[in-house]
């Protein structure tokens, strides 16, 4: 039996696409999770980048 109760996080996640120009058919998706209990926002430029942090979280939660 855990003597802890499990961790969770929750966060709001937003994405959205910039284009350089109406013309650009290039894409490029951006990125933030809010937490709402803090209202602390962290930006990614690229959804690696989001998939790291989430697994850097979830890496803590286990160490």
């Amino acid at each position: 039996m855990l003597k802890t109760p499990p961790q969770y996080h929750t966060y709001i996640l937003r994405f959205w696409e910039e284009r350089e120009s109406k013309q650009d058919s290039a894409t490029t998706w951006r990125f933030t999770l809010e937490n709402p209990e803090t209202n602390e926002r962290r930006g990614f430029q690229n959804l690696e980048s989001l998939i790291q942090f989430l697994e850097q979280q979830t890496h803590e939660e286990i160490n």
